[in-house]
């Protein structure tokens, strides 16, 4: 499998709209390598729009009046706060086949400021009724959620990484939403996306440094969260940790609080993301990660505390 992440999300969904020719794929002055395919092969299946992404998403909704499939792909800020409106009214309203593709999640765009990090989307998405949010963290479950995305016919919101990434040895293969990617009998870490990869080198630390084993989840359907299997994975820890690269105001922590408090489940909870404020300083992905302490070290030295405390 090709482990580019774009390549990995992009590739099912070119397959199929060289088969269909109802499939549509929209950009905001944005392409992935795999796109290219579509370009040369079924050019008029592809349509750049330049940087309009409200425009792009106000078509995206005609199109699937017509009987489109629409898949809108653009920059994380601009294709969740900068169309707020547009997704929420022309799409959501009317529970349409829309695929937004977000790429540039968290820190992915490190060396871009402000108007560039990805870190409140999941806030803005989860506030509107009748879309699906899922968020890639390796390729073979962003070949899974391109495939389910291929067969569902509603309003969707799906990140997706660039670069390449590992897979990760999961418990199982089929869609369950979430996967856990480690075993551990002293606590459980929720966590999702690019950050999954750090959270599992810090569990090695935990258990080297520390003796403490940790249970990994990699949940990747964030709306509707994926309850049943959840709740099988975190029932009978008594330690649960948020791991997410978003403000904590501004991604899932709040939603998986909520979740289990109404499991009715007694722990003792925390939560780790970006804390509130905007970016000036400029590097990799890692450099930013190190900044908002949410590298492998800081994040077992934060929990190990925590849980030792």
């Amino acid at each position: 499998m090709n482990n580019e992440m774009r390549d990995a999300f992009f590739n099912p969904i070119v397959d199929e709209a060289l088969k269909n020719k109802d499939l549509i794929v929209l950009a905001a002055d944005h392409t992935a390598f795999s796109l290219n395919k579509l370009v040369e092969e079924v050019p008029e299946q592809f349509i750049n729009v330049g940087i309009s992404e409200q425009n792009m998403i106000s078509l995206a909704a005609g199109m699937a009046l017509r009987g489109k499939k629409v898949f809108a792909y653009g920059i994380t800020p601009f294709v969740s706060l900068k169309i707020l409106e547009q997704f929420t009214l022309d799409v959501a309203t009317q529970n349409l086949d829309v695929n937004i593709v977000s790429v540039g999640c968290g820190f992915a765009y490190s060396t871009d400021g402000p108007s560039h990090h990805g870190l409140q989307d999941i806030g803005c998405m989860l506030s509107i009724p009748n879309i699906f949010i899922y968020n890639c963290s390796d390729p073979w479950n962003s070949s899974l959620i391109a495939e389910k995305s291929l067969k569902e016919k509603s309003p969707k919101y799906i990140r997706i990484e660039k670069g390449n990434m590992d897979n990760f040895v999961v418990d199982t293969k089929e869609f369950n939403g979430c996967s856990k990617i480690s075993s551990g009998k002293d606590l459980c870490i929720l966590t999702s996306g690019a950050i999954s990869h750090e959270v599992l080198k810090a569990s090695k630390i935990l258990e080297e440094r520390f003796s403490i084993r940790a249970s990994i989840i990699d949940i990747y359907q964030l709306k509707p969260l994926p309850e049943e299997v959840l709740l099988r994975y975190i029932s009978g820890y008594s330690n649960i940790c948020v791991i997410e690269e978003n403000w904590i105001c501004g991604g899932f922590s709040n939603q998986l609080a909520s979740f289990i408090l109404k499991s009715g489940l007694k722990v003792n909870y925390m939560n780790k993301g970006v804390r509130e404020g905007f970016c000036y300083e400029y590097g990799s992905r890692d450099f930013l990660w190190n900044k908002f302490n949410l590298d492998k070290v800081s994040i077992a030295n934060e929990i190990a505390n925590w849980i030792k405390g």
